[in-house]
């Protein structure tokens, strides 16, 4: 592992045996276990923020009747052509 920080951590007992028996399964080392949980949470938090941004935008700039109307009947339309 290239420039690697050594670090202690603090768990509750419960989380560990979790852990423990997580990366036995995975085969995986502690620091691999660990590295991959945090990169994972790191990931799920630039989704959650993406996925603010993206409804921060969408209520500044909210769709109008017209444009809700459109899309409607144009999916109306395209199901028409459909050998249902």
């Amino acid at each position: 592992m290239n420039n690697a920080i050594k670090t202690a951590i603090s768990l509750p007992a419960g989380v560990f045996r979790q852990a423990e028996v997580l990366r036995h399964q995975a085969g995986l080392s502690r620091s691999a276990l660990y590295t991959e949980a945090l990169k994972a949470y790191f990931e799920f938090q630039l989704v959650r923020e993406k996925e603010a941004r993206y409804g921060a935008g969408y209520e500044g700039k909210p769709e109008d009747l017209s444009v809700i109307s459109a899309a409607t009947a144009a999916g109306a339309a395209s199901l028409k052509k459909e050998d249902w």
